[in-house]
């Protein structure tokens, strides 16, 4: 039987500052927060938070056994403590889809060399704890290891279907394949990887495409790819949808992973493989607020990263895009940017704001950035998960939608420009979109019209 232990994470919302709380569904729990006053159920996050009061978490801490605080009161920065513990422990929650967050003392180095087996574990810096794939494989281990020292904030049972479709590292079960047949998927796979660096296809797009088509041939041991029939793909695709729930994006991507093999290198005529598609969702994108978009920069101390997420939303940038900006793309005296090999690999110049100018000029004139803008660690580009770090630590401090990502601030740039009264044809340029069609979606989110229009039940006697 698992300890379940309270995730109390202190965030911003509507200016006033809340203990956002995760736990499994528990009777005393909500008996327990039904009698806080001020308690609210956040529809979006799916979970209740209550007021940061020095009382509530004086009660808090005496309700319940083991509750971890990420982001204390006096903490200056990325930090956490664990009350109501006598002694050290490890504390799990969900770090996402398919993932686990441990937070471990630094102290405890027994326990870290541990954490340290676990294939595909990272550090998180900023939050100050580790990622752990969440598999039945980590589980295992941590419990065979770790196990009397362990706070779960989760109940495992809930997510046995996960556990049991998680990709792992080893093959599955049932698969007796020798060297010879080991050989042969790895060539398939390389040979995929070889065809798509001919066709100069980015990092990602590759890396995407061999590890769908890794796991497509993994599902078919000791079978050459060439003997897989039209009717076993359809199956496997069937499989995915009902036992792992692949979204429609998913979906597309296993479908041109697996077809990229069989016309490409193998060289089949596209309509031995044609494959049932999903009907692409017509979602609107999510978009903040003026207001919003204010309040996330103002939350931020960090000049570099303030300057980050300007940029983001004054010249309506990818997450790709602005880590790769270079100290000669600012031209300052044109207000323009400079984007480099782009989506798509197309150059183009966007918007750089008169408001933003100053604040980069405070930041060069501060950290001196020789060649990339906002160089990383070790010299190079800025990591893209630092900025998803840097967002979600704002989004959450200044109380925005939190449903809202890094890409938000493109969306919200388009929209707001629209609303400004600039034309269509302006923001696709500044946008880098290759069709019109995409950037018109931005009509369907503007509030212009919409603010115009006038309820027939207002004229109504």
């Amino acid at each position: 039987m698992h300890t379940i232990a309270i995730l109390a994470t202190r965030r911003y919302r509507n200016g006033e500052q809340r203990f956002f709380l995760e736990f499994p569904v528990d009777a005393k729990v909500l008996a327990v927060l039904k009698a806080i006053p001020g308690r609210e159920w956040c529809e979006q996050a799916r979970c209740w938070h209550v007021p940061a009061l020095e009382a509530v978490l004086t009660l808090l801490t005496r309700k319940f056994p083991c509750l971890l605080i990420d982001r204390p009161f006096g903490a200056s920065k990325a930090s956490w403590r664990l009350w109501g513990c006598s002694e050290p422990k490890i504390f799990i929650a969900r770090g996402g889809e398919r993932d686990l967050l441990a937070y471990v003392s630094r102290e405890s180095y027994s326990w870290i060399e541990t954490i340290k087996e676990i294939p595909g574990r990272t550090w998180l810096r900023e939050e100050v704890c580790w990622r752990l794939p969440f598999t039945q494989k980590t589980v295992d281990l941590l419990e065979r290891q770790l196990g009397p020292h362990l706070l779960w904030n989760i109940d495992l049972s809930e997510h046995a279907w996960l556990l049991e479709t998680a990709v792992s590292d080893e093959p599955p079960v049932g698969r007796v394949a020798g060297k010879r047949e080991s050989r042969q998927e790895h060539a398939a796979v390389r040979a995929l990887r070889e065809r798509l660096t001919l066709e100069r296809l980015s990092y990602y797009t590759i890396k995407s495409y061999c590890h769908h088509f890794r796991h497509f041939l993994e599902a078919h041991p000791g079978r050459p790819p060439e003997e897989i029939s039209k009717e076993e793909v359809t199956q496997y695709m069937y499989r995915l949808i009902e036992r792992k729930k692949i979204a429609e994006a998913t979906q597309n991507q296993v479908i041109n992973s697996i077809k990229a093999y069989y016309e490409k290198v193998l060289g089949e005529e596209k309509s031995r493989y044609e494959i049932v598609r999903p009907k692409k969702p017509r979602l609107l994108p999510t978009v903040l607020s003026k207001k919003e978009v204010v309040g996330l920069l103002q939350v931020v101390g960090n000049l570099k990263h303030r300057c980050i997420l300007a940029l983001l939303y004054s010249s309506g940038l990818r997450l790709g895009e602005v880590v790769k900006l270079q100290v000669h793309d600012l031209q300052y005296d044109r207000k323009r940017l400079f984007i480099r090999s782009g989506k798509g690999k197309k150059d183009r110049y966007t918007v750089l704001a008169e408001s933003v100018i100053p604040l980069l000029r405070a930041y060069q004139a501060q950290y001196r950035p020789v060649h990339w803008l906002f160089p990383g660690q070790h010299g190079g580009p800025y990591g893209k998960r630092s900025v998803q770090n840097i967002f979600a630590r704002a989004r959450d401090q200044a109380g925005v939608n939190p449903s809202a990502t890094v890409h938000t601030l493109r969306h919200s740039f388009a929209t707001h420009a629209l609303e400004a009264g600039h034309n269509l044809r302006q923001i696709q340029e500044a946008l880098g979109h290759h069709s019109i069609k995409t950037t018109e979606r931005y009509l369907h989110v503007s509030s212009e019209s919409l603010d115009r229009l006038k309820s027939p039940l207002d004229n109504l006697e």
